[in-house]
């Protein structure tokens, strides 16, 4: 588990330095949980940039 958290900083901050308008397309309310338990994560996740 510690390793998929490490990536994960390593893929977000090379996202938001690359792209540093990006923002959350819709309201964060109105995103939808994936229901399946060991995926987890959102049915989709829209963003602008």
């Amino acid at each position: 588990m510690a390793l998929a958290r490490l990536e994960l900083k390593v893929v977000f901050g090379s996202i938001f330095e690359r792209f540093p308008a990006l923002r959350l397309a819709v309201a964060p309310e109105e995103l939808k949980l994936r229901k399946e338990i060991i995926t987890g994560g959102f049915e989709e996740f829209p963003v602008l940039w």
